[in-house]
């Protein structure tokens, strides 16, 4: 909507009662006047226009009515987002008579007010007087029928102060969301994309997708509802014909009043009206329900009304659903960091002060720029947890974000590089899988992260080529990135001159005392009786979180005298007592949580918490309760599933395990140092002491082994021989010995020998690891494996089969990927009752895998790369992702349509004879890959696949040189994100595309036969057409187009050369020109702190040409341009920004920046930073034009306090100036690459184009 000035009828003064004489209610008295007030205005100014309308003392709250409701159906504001929804429906309104004001605000003293639900007396009640009295509203003029009134509900006010019902509060609350839908409406589409845009948020949601039966919800969902912070229900057309959605319901508004739980109301497709009143098919929906008690039925209508009453979201509001998903998902993220408690609030004892100047550091800095913000401390002082509760504040209004834990370990110990750590970077910050394929990804993976904003935190750095390699410099990343990194040493920010580091502090007196107490007696206060004793200990610990946690941990549930004597204990040794601390716990621990405590320290941390449980209790140990009394000791810590542990209590176990013989490591039980390892191992030192053995062999060029190195190791349990370097240390002359029977995890990369002797027979082994090796077979016959569950032989290029494993029935995961020797896969494999994971990856000499038994364990298949697979019969009712991509297969098996609940299939690149039928039944199918599949992707077939596949988000149809064109029908796959047609022989696109709602990316590289698209879908985000030559024609459905601010948009039409770029092009970025106007306008309305989500660069466009726009108000000849601004004070501006590149034949990609610069008229330049413009690729056949729309960056920028006032106190105008240039990491020794930039332009937004006065320079 245009920017506009929105009118309110206002009501400020009388009251809401019920009438004697019915049930009806009336607003009795007050005053009536008009306000008009700026359509983008935010909540607080909102609050004060209305205060200063009715002269009103105090705080105040509004709420609103829309026509033709009644009073039930007040709708409350509470803030920024409740007053968008409002101004929303206001739009709405506006489109249809933009003259009348039809939205009704009530304004109401205080901060909030309750309906009085008794009948008014007969007295005219008196209102308040003021002097701007312009009307008086009739007693009667508001009537209403009102349900019966509800019986008291006594509500229970969560008080956090209080632990112990704090704490209660924490344990019930088990999940951030219960999501409430009708199946039937909208399981396989809308709910199903929200609860993955939910989940990729890391917010954890209860949602059942399976179909309800029965009238009565089940216990678990019950209590799914009792424990969550949140309740989003989706009201669609059909959700009140369930019995079962409205007993959710009706829970779900018990728990909201009660519980202090959040609903969060959507109306999807339907008016929230018709779910307010029971209209249309509610109404029916709850006649056909009237054969249920009378009583019911008047609960579901009063929950229907209520729900329908609280600030939520409205499908209609919304362009599609993905812009209707991420504004629900940002509201649910900010109602869970408002309303929500700490995960634990023991570790956010005395962080505030810290916390805050976090805080002011990130709101000070502008939007544009990128910062990076040093932690520092020593162990144990709180950096790792106050970096997560940073995380947790900012990071979901950031496009990527990724917490990279235990950098420095991870980096130096087990086996991870730091191209893998940034690699795990990379692909979280872009939400994928893998970003590591190729270097051609890798560098498409950076050009990305530099045109988003990401929120970055590396914990535990050790040195600056860390820090170096993992995040680079800012320009690496999109302006208004922020990157946190945590260390103990403060040289690692030694080249951060310009940054700011935060020393963190020791706790004071007070906080130590509170943060031990929460921990020694769950309360935030010693216990009468134990206040000296607490003093005592809390001076011990000086003022170090990590060990006020542990021995307040210790101490729990602790005598007096059993207090004492403790204390006294550990001031034996008084110049180490956070190790003292530390040593006290594990003294406390029985045998088996020691053991399990070492095991951890020595060999599992870092593992998956699963695994390691199943491990231990191969071992014979309690390993869920071990663990979680570790846990409760604070010990351990569990994230992402995956064992974790103080570096200082990591140390403290080390040194347990070293005291058992200082001088002998033979004697210890557990070895992980590589020197004491090579004396154990070369000198055949073994003893049957050692029951764990961790080896990075890049550490050892050549360790002579005899035969009988392990044979005195009878107690052996666990033994890891692995290679960080992946330079694989040569171990000789190695013979395992008889028996190892005690071994529940073996793995060695690069095992020198052939094969595992025919005496290794690890009956308790859990666990097989054996990667990159030198095997050709395991062993000879059936061993009887009874307890292993994963075998990974991954890289064994020798090996030529498996052994009969019909003994390991407990086996769940066979992992073979390039074993390229091996021909024959054992049947008893295919068999086994519990296998779900079967990876064949490029086992090229396979040529037949099949079973004539199905399969009810088995999820994910991958044969992709076996080029001579010619048979395949595998069958699963489970199989989840099947991959037979590149393989021999040319006929597939009519089973496929049994694969019911597979979410992803891979057909890449084999050349099929058939596609069966049944792909109607794969109704959960997300990812549907047909690259270069022959001839059986047509258009007929095609048709047959579309008509099932409501869930299908992912479709490649890339170099299918048979598909010539699309079916009509494309536009049922109403869940369609991205649709890859590269390298088909498509001419045109058929106009169902349009109705795609989701279809986000569009690309079409290479479709050389191309020559016309219709109007595309207005979600469209990313649109390739590169290298399309014949294209002529192209529709952007124009008036259905907007650029809105939450979305990037990227268009690509290089070397198109045949394009009517006059009649196709010219008039769309004159679309674009007046919707960059419209996006200012509405964020004008947008608050200083919000700024924060807004993105920048958002639309980029290339076609081919070969001069700036002749609307553009600055244009140059050359790479530069520079003119006179006057500095705005207000309002935020953008600007639109082009180069014409000519035409090349390089053949490597280029990078289009521009640098900018504020000059103040006395010849003092202040840098703006660099801004990412657009990535080239290679070649470019004819000159191009490359465009983006950039906001709320260089003219913000001006905005700066310390730039105004050294510009006004220059006395001359500022002059800005914008330098493009060309860059390449391949174009060492290459020309000067700014010369192909032919022309440049800049046009600045805001009201009319004036605020520049004159233009002072060209180009250079």
């Amino acid at each position: 909507m245009e920017n506009y000035d929105a009118k309110f009828l206002c009501t400020y003064g009388g009251e809401i009662k019920r009438r004697l004489n019915d049930t009806k209610i009336s607003y009795v008295g007050g005053l009536n006047k008009i306000l008009y007030v700026n359509r983008g205005i935010d909540f607080t100014a909102m609050l004060a226009e209305l205060s200063a309308l009715f002269d009103a003392a105090g705080n105040i709250c509004f709420k609103y009515l829309l026509p033709n409701d009644e009073l039930d159906a007040l709708i409350s504001v509470t803030g920024d987002n409740d007053l968008n929804n409002m101004m929303l429906e206001y739009d709405n309104l506006y489109r249809d008579s933009p003259k009348t004001a039809r939205i009704r605000l009530f304004v109401f003293p205080g901060n909030h007010f309750n309906l009085d639900r008794n009948p008014a007396s007969t007295e005219t009640l008196k209102t308040k007087k003021t002097v701007k009295q312009n009307s008086k509203v009739n007693g009667d003029s508001l009537v209403v029928v009102l349900p019966p009134p509800p019986v008291d509900v006594k509500t229970e006010r969560i008080d956090c102060s209080d632990p112990t019902r704090f704490n209660s509060l924490l344990s019930a609350a088990k999940y951030d969301v219960f999501l409430s839908f009708r199946g039937e409406d909208t399981r396989n589409g809308f709910t199903s994309h929200l609860c993955k845009a939910l989940s990729r948020k890391q917010v954890k949601t209860f949602v059942d997708f399976t179909v309800q039966k029965g009238n009565e919800i089940s216990a678990s969902i019950h209590q799914a509802i009792e424990e969550s912070f949140v309740s989003v229900v989706v009201f669609s057309e059909n959700y009140a014909s369930s019995k079962w959605c409205l007993e959710e319901l009706v829970k779900i508004m018990e728990c909201s009043k009660e519980n202090g739980l959040v609903a969060v109301p959507v109306f999807y497709k339907i008016d929230r009206s018709h779910v307010r009143k029971q209209l249309g098919s509610y109404s029916e929906a709850l006649k056909k329900l009237q054969n249920n008690s009378m009583k019911k039925v008047q609960k579901w209508r009063e929950a229907l009304t209520e729900a329908a009453n609280l600030s939520g979201w409205v499908s209609s509001s919304c362009r599609d659903e993905s812009e209707l998903i991420q504004k629900i998902v940002k509201d649910v993220l900010q109602k869970l960091i408002d309303h929500n408690p700490p995960n634990d609030i023991k570790s956010f004892v005395g962080i505030d002060g810290n916390l805050k100047a976090i805080d002011s550091s990130l709101r000070e800095v502008l939007e544009v720029q990128t910062r990076m913000i040093g932690i520092w401390g020593m162990g144990g002082i709180g950096k790792t947890t106050l970096a997560k509760l940073v995380f947790e504040k900012y990071s979901y209004q950031y496009e990527g974000s990724c917490f990279l834990e235990d950098v420095r370990e991870r980096s130096e110990k087990y086996g991870h590089s730091l191209y893998e750590l940034r690699n795990e970077l990379y692909s979280e910050l872009l939400q994928e899988n893998n970003c590591k394929d190729s270097t051609r990804k890798s560098t498409n993976a950076k050009e990305r992260l530099r045109s988003q904003r990401n929120f970055i935190v590396l914990d535990d750095v050790s040195c600056s080529k860390q820090l170096k390699y993992l995040v680079g410099e800012h320009q690496c990343y999109g302006p208004g990135s922020k990157i946190i990194v945590t260390a103990t040493d403060k040289s690692v920010f030694a080249q951060w001159e310009d940054e700011e580091i935060y020393e963190m502090k020791v706790l004071n007196s007070e906080d130590s005392l509170t943060l031990f107490s929460l921990n020694a007696f769950n309360q935030d206060h010693p216990k009468m009786g134990y206040e000296n004793l607490s003093w005592e200990a809390v001076k011990y610990c000086e003022g170090l979180p990590l060990a006020l946690k542990v021995l307040g941990s210790f101490l729990r549930s602790k005598s007096e005298t059993e207090w004492d004597s403790a204390l006294r204990n550990i001031k034996k040794i008084p110049d180490a007592p956070i190790q003292n601390v530390l040593r006290l716990t594990y003294e406390g621990l029985n045998y088996e949580e020691r053991e399990i405590f070492l095991d951890i320290a020595c060999f599992f941390k870092g593992f998956l918490k699963e695994h390691v449980v199943s491990l231990l209790e191969s071992c014979g140990f309690d390993a869920a309760n071990g663990m979680r009394s570790l846990h409760d000791k604070s010990l351990i810590a569990i994230s992402d599933n995956s064992l974790r542990m103080h570096d200082l209590i990591h140390e403290m176990a080390l040194e347990i395990v070293r005291k058992e013989s200082i001088k002998n490591p033979e004697y210890r039980s557990r070895l992980w140092d590589y020197n004491d390892i090579r004396d154990v191992l070369g000198n055949n030192k073994g003893t049957d002491a050692i029951e764990s053995i961790m080896l990075d062999m890049s550490h050892i060029d050549d360790l002579q082994l005899s035969a009988d190195t392990f044979k005195k190791m009878s107690r052996l349990r666990l033994l890891k021989l692995y290679d960080s370097s992946e330079k694989h240390g040569k171990l000789s002359n190695l013979q395992l010995p008889i028996g190892l029977k005690p071994l529940r995890y073996f793995e060695w990369h690069a095992y020198p020998l052939p094969t595992l002797p025919s005496n290794f027979c690890p009956e308790k082994l859990v666990t097989l690891r054996i990667q990159n090796s030198q095997l050709a077979r395991l062993w000879d016959g059936k061993q009887n494996l009874v307890n292993l569950e994963e075998v990974d032989l991954t890289g064994c290029q020798k090996l030529v089969e498996l052994p009969d494993l019909s003994k390991a029935k407990n086996l769940k995961s066979v992992q073979l990927s390039n074993c390229r020797s091996l021909a024959h896969v054992h049947p008893s494999i295919l068999s086994l009752g519990k296998l779900e994971l079967l990876d064949l990856l490029n086992c090229i000499k396979l040529e037949m895998l099949g079973n004539k038994k199905h399969s009810r364990s088995l999820k994910h298949l991958c044969v992709a790369g076996c080029s001579n697979l010619l048979e395949f019969a595998l069958s699963s009712e489970e199989i989840e992702y099947l991959d037979l991509s590149h393989t021999g297969i040319k006929v597939l098996h009519p089973s496929i349509g049994r694969f019911t609940k597979v979410k992803e299939i891979s057909l890449c690149g084999i050349r099929l004879e058939n596609l069966p039928d049944g792909w109607s039944r794969l109704k959960s199918l997300e990812k549907l890959s047909l690259f270069k599949c022959g001839r059986v992707v047509s258009k007929q077939k095609l048709h047959d696949i579309f008509d099932g596949l409501q869930s299908l988000q992912n479709l490649s149809l890339v170099n299918c040189d048979s598909l010539f064109e699309l079916p009509g029908n494309v536009g049922r796959l109403s869940s369609l994100q991205k649709l890859q047609l590269d390298g088909s022989h498509v001419e045109t696109l058929p106009g169902s595309i349009k109705h795609l709602p989701n279809l986000k990316t569009l690309s079409l590289i290479g479709c050389k036969m191309l020559q016309y698209w219709p109007e595309l879908p207005p979600s469209i985000r990313h649109l390739k057409a590169l290298n399309c030559t014949l294209l002529q024609k192209v529709a952007f459905g124009l008036f259905s187009y907007e650029l809105q601010e939450e979305k990037r948009v990227s268009i690509s039409l290089q070397n198109c050369v045949n394009l009517d770029v006059e009649n196709c092009i010219y008039s769309f970025l004159q679309h674009v020109r007046k919707q960059a106007y419209e996006c200012e306008f509405r964020r004008r309305g947008v608050g200083r702190e919000n700024i924060v989500v807004w993105r920048s660069d958002f639309f980029k466009i290339c076609y081919p040409d070969s001069r700036v726009p002749e609307w553009f108000t600055y244009r140059a000849v050359g790479s530069s341009i520079t003119f006179e601004v006057a500095p705005p004070s207000s309002y935020y501006f953008g600007s639109l920004l082009c180069i014409v590149l000519s035409s090349h034949s390089l053949d490597f990609e280029l990078d289009i920046k521009c640098r900018c610069y504020l000059e103040d008229g006395k010849m003092h330049k202040y840098s703006l930073g660099i801004l990412f413009l657009s990535h080239v690729p290679v070649e470019g056949h004819s000159d191009h034009v490359y465009m983006t729309y950039n906001f709320n960056r260089i003219f913000d920028v001006i905005k700066l306090d310390q730039l105004n006032n050294k510009i006004a106190s220059s006395g001359h105008k500022p002059k800005l100036t914008f330098e493009f240039f060309v860059s390449s990491g391949m174009a060492q020794g290459k020309k000067d690459l700014n010369l192909l930039i032919k022309e440049c332009g800049v046009y600045p937004l805001n009201d009319s184009n004036k605020f520049v006065d004159q233009r002072v320079g060209s180009s250079n």
